[in-house]
């Protein structure tokens, strides 16, 4: 996908200038323009990038493990070393600033006291000679400094260019109806006729929202079956979305063939469509999952649960996905 091209194309150039940079900052519109695409463009689509820019986060994050161990822990060490070498500069830098006006201050004091300075030129002058020594070891050694940490610089640059990124994994976005709030009225009020009332116009809502989000070519559509007796919250927290792929993951409370059909026409999409089944083995392991995480539910709403029409592909789905609920899911 372009995506994908230009987010590689973006993880290189941010890798080169933070491996290869003075340690000036790195700029969003740089990175932007050198990679052909507006600040608008990377702020929209590759914002969580930014970090990497601010030297927040360290570019190494973005790059899978190589084949090669060695030039992985080799990028790693090297990054570790370049910010040591570019403390320890500064350090000696600061060091090497101090020192030259402390050495001009005495110097100028010297000049405006010439008859002291006159009788104790040999004290001056030794004084001075070994000032003047201590500035050129402190240069040397940062020059030292310097030339390690380009060698440094360069070693990871040539390193992190044999090493592949990781891609990407796609946005997921949850749609949790809340059907429990309706669950709750219909505790208090036992009226079905408000309950089925609320329900349809959940769904509904619902339908509208799917819609909306699943436009593009890139969404995969996760509509999660209820059946009470797993938990939506805990599917969604565990569900990984495939490489470079965003993901819907709805709950849905459908029971009937013509409401899968019904709801399928209704999202009017293209992606692909997949329907997840939570499933017991036995009806002692369904009962006491529902004795923990469905006890709001109406026993007639559990009924048709149980009763439920199969769920088949040549109703609309692209895959249909069984999945047998450990305890406690």
């Amino acid at each position: 996908m372009i995506v994908n091209a230009t987010r590689e194309r973006l993880i290189k150039i941010i890798a080169e200038r933070q491996l290869a940079g003075n340690g000036a900052r790195i700029k969003l519109s740089d990175v932007a323009e050198e990679a052909g695409i507006s600040r608008q463009a990377f702020n929209r689509y590759y914002g969580d990038l930014k970090p990497y820019i601010k030297g927040e986060k360290k570019i190494g994050e973005l790059m899978a493990d190589s084949p090669d161990i060695a030039l992985s822990d080799f990028l790693v060490k090297s990054q570790a070393r370049i910010e040591e070498l570019e403390a320890s500069l500064a350090e000696q830098q600061e060091e090497h600033a101090l020192l030259m006006e402390k050495t001009l201050i005495s110097h100028i004091t010297t000049l405006m006291n010439n008859d002291i300075a006159f009788f104790n030129a040999d004290k001056i002058r030794s004084k001075f000679e070994a000032q003047s020594l201590q500035v050129d070891n402190l240069a040397n050694k940062g020059l030292r400094l310097e030339a390690e940490l380009a060698l440094e610089r360069m070693n990871s640059l040539l390193t992190s260019r044999h090493l592949p990124l990781k891609e990407a994994r796609g946005k997921i976005t949850v749609v949790d109806i809340d059907i429990d709030s309706i669950f709750k009225d219909y505790a208090k009020h036992n009226s079905l006729e408000k309950y089925n009332t609320e329900k349809l116009q959940l769904i509904k809502t619902t339908t509208t929202r799917i819609t909306k989000l699943s436009k593009g070519d890139d969404t995969m559509i996760v509509l999660f079956l209820e059946r009470y007796v797993s938990q939506f919250k805990i599917f969604a927290e565990k569900y990984e979305a495939p490489l470079s792929q965003n993901v819907l993951l709805v709950r849905l409370p459908l029971f009937r063939r013509s409401e899968y059909l019904r709801f399928l026409a209704a999202i009017e999409t293209s992606n692909e469509v997949i329907a997840y089944l939570p499933s017991c083995i036995s009806a002692a392991e369904k009962q006491a999952q529902r004795s923990f995480y469905a006890r709001m539910v109406p026993e007639f709403e559990l009924n048709e649960a149980d009763s439920a029409d199969p769920v088949k592909l040549e109703q609309g789905f692209n895959r249909i996905v069984q999945q047998k609920i450990r305890q406690g899911d």
